[in-house]
C-alpha cells in the first residue's frame, strides 16, 4: 500500500536476481560488441572494407553511451575502412564523431586530416594535424604530416598572391588602354574639328591666292617671252609666304616654326598629307630660311618680276 501513495504509483527495487540478469546481460552485450569488432579488424586486414564496415556499424549498435573508449575505437576504425574505399566524406564524419566523443584522441585527428586533405581542404587539414600533434608532439605520422602541409600551404599562399597581383595588373593596364582609347578618339575629334577650321580658312585664302598666281604668271609670261619656251606653258608662281601662311615680315624663327607644323600635317605618309603641298612647302621654306634668298625674292616678289620658281598647277 504504502508504494501506491504519493504522486503515482512506485517501482519497487530490482531483486537479486534481476540485477545478476542485468549484469549478465550488459556482460554478453559487450562481449557482443567486442567479437565484431574484432572480426571487422580481421576483415579490414583481409582487404574486404565492405564487410568490415558492417561488422564496425553492428559493433557501434552493442555500444553503451558511456562506453567511449570502445566507440572511439570502432568510429576511428570505421573511418579508416571509409578512406579505403575512397569515401572520404563518411570517412571525415567518423573522425568528427570520434572527436565529439573524446576530443583527445590523437588516431582521430590524424584520420580527419587525411580525409580533409583528400577532399581538397588544405588549410583545414593542416590545423587538424597541428591539433593532434599538440596533443602527442612526439608522434611521427603528424609531425611529418604538419611540416609537408606546411610547404604546401606557402607555395598555395605564394601562387594565389602571384595570380592576384597578377589580376591587379592585367586590370590596372585595362584601365590604362580603356582611357588611351578614350584619350584618342577624343584626340581624333579634336583634330578633325581643327581640319575643318583649316580648311575654311584655306577656302577664305582661295581667293587671295588666286589674284596673287594671277599678277605672277602675267609677269612670268612677260619674262619669258625673251627665252624660248614650250607652246602653252601654264605654269603660275608661287607666293611662298602665302604658302606658309605667314607674313611678309614674319621673323625667320616664326617661319621655321610654320613650316614644322605644316611639314608634319601635309606629310605625304598621313592620310590628309600631300606630295603636291609637302613640296612646296619644303620649296617655299628652303628659299625663306635663307637671308640672302629671302632677301631677293621679297626684291623680286616687290617688283612682280621674280621668274626663277614656277608653281606647278
Amino acid at each position: 500500500w504504502e508504494r501506491q501513495v504519493g504522486h503515482g504509483a512506485m517501482t519497487s527495487a530490482p531483486t537479486e536476481e534481476e540485477e545478476d540478469g542485468r549484469v549478465e546481460g550488459e556482460e554478453t552485450r559487450r562481449a557482443h560488441a567486442h567479437a565484431l569488432r574484432l572480426s571487422g579488424n580481421d576483415l579490414f586486414q583481409r582487404k574486404s572494407y565492405v564487410a568490415a564496415i558492417e561488422h564496425y556499424t553492428r559493433a557501434l549498435g552493442h555500444v553503451a553511451c558511456d562506453e567511449e573508449e570502445d566507440m572511439v575505437k570502432i568510429l576511428n576504425n570505421r573511418s579508416a575502412a571509409y578512406a579505403k574505399l575512397g569515401d572520404w566524406e563518411k570517412s571525415l564524419l567518423d573522425a568528427e564523431r570520434a572527436l565529439g566523443v573524446d576530443a583527445s584522441s590523437v588516431r582521430s585527428y590524424y584520420r580527419g586530416g587525411m580525409a580533409l586533405l583528400e577532399l581538397g581542404h588544405l588549410s583545414r587539414s593542416l590545423c587538424t594535424f597541428e591539433l593532434g600533434l599538440s596533443i602527442d608532439p612526439q608522434n611521427k605520422q603528424l609531425g611529418k604530416m604538419v611540416e609537408d602541409l606546411q610547404g604546401k600551404v606557402r607555395d598555395v599562399f605564394q601562387r594565389s598572391r602571384t595570380e592576384e597581383v597578377k589580376l591587379s595588373r592585367e586590370k590596372y593596364e585595362s584601365t590604362i588602354e580603356e582611357r588611351l582609347v578614350a584619350e584618342s578618339l577624343s584626340g581624333e575629334l579634336e583634330r578633325r574639328e581643327r581640319e575643318m577650321r583649316r580648311e575654311c580658312r584655306e577656302k577664305r585664302k582661295a581667293k587671295v591666292e588666286e589674284q596673287q598666281r594671277a599678277l605672277f604668271d602675267s609677269a612670268r609670261r612677260s619674262a619669258s617671252r625673251s627665252r624660248p619656251g614650250l607652246p602653252g606653258d601654264k605654269d603660275e608662281e608661287k607666293n611662298y609666304y602665302e604658302i606658309l601662311g605667314v607674313s611678309e615680315d614674319c621673323l625667320a624663327s616664326g617661319v621655321r616654326k610654320q613650316y614644322l607644323k605644316l611639314i608634319a600635317r601635309c606629310h605625304p605618309d598621313k592620310p590628309e598629307g600631300s606630295r603636291e603641298r609637302f613640296e612646296a612647302i619644303k620649296e617655299a621654306y628652303d628659299v625663306l630660311s635663307n637671308k640672302a634668298s629671302r632677301a631677293e625674292y621679297d626684291a623680286a616678289l616687290s617688283t612682280g618680276k621674280r621668274t626663277k620658281v614656277l608653281y606647278d598647277e
